[in-house]
């Protein structure tokens, strides 16, 4: 009888082992906090993709630079179901996952990371990790 290979069985044991670690996290219970980094990365993603529905709503709309945007308007430019496109359905503006707002919705500007933001997170994203979505 010939026996599996290392390699198999490293497969095996890693999907039993990927299989429990999903059942286990399918329990009901609230998923571990975030870290710094992961919200910081989180954060800038999302000041993209609210960046980029700026320009697709202004390109669409034939929006000259200046024109403010209401932000339930972006979420026809924002994946479904997401956590963005739900915060920018929120009646007190779209937040960041601290809970502070985005700033600024015009053609031609950037979206906007709140000072606090910037603040809690600076032990993991320097000032130049956010480029454009911070003022000056």
């Amino acid at each position: 009888m010939r026996l599996p290979n290392k390699r198999f069985l490293a497969i095996l044991f890693a999907s039993v082992g990927l299989c429990a670690l999903c059942s286990a996290a399918d329990d009901g219970a609230d998923p571990p906090p975030l870290s710094h980094l992961e919200i910081a990365l989180r954060t800038r993603e999302e000041l993209s993709i609210l960046d980029g529905a700026i320009r697709q709503m202004a390109e669409e709309n034939k929006l000259p630079p200046g024109t403010q945007v209401n932000p339930p308007e972006l979420r026809l430019f924002v994946k479904v179901r997401s956590r963005l496109y739900a915060t920018l359905g929120d009646p007190s503006g779209p937040k960041d996952l601290l809970g502070n707002p985005f700033r600024v919705f015009s053609v031609g500007a950037h979206p906007r990371l709140d000072p606090m933001t910037i603040q809690t997170l600076s032990d993991v994203a320097s000032r130049g990790f956010w480029g454009a979505f911070i003022g000056k």
